[in-house]
């Protein structure tokens, strides 16, 4: 991944972050709080590698 992968990463996560506070739905809160926890990890783990230059 390289630097734009991930700031398109973060921005997902922003996005579901603000779509799992706005809704009601328990189920929908709870599939987005695994999706950002997932894409959290995918972040770190990018994170530890050294970026990749294009």
């Amino acid at each position: 991944m390289n630097e734009d992968d991930l700031r398109m990463l973060r921005e997902r996560i922003e996005h579901y972050r603000r779509v799992a506070d706005e809704s009601t739905d328990p189920m929908t809160r709870i599939l987005l709080a695994d999706m950002i926890a997932m894409f959290g990890e995918i972040e770190q783990l990018e994170r530890m590698r050294p970026l990749q230059r294009h």
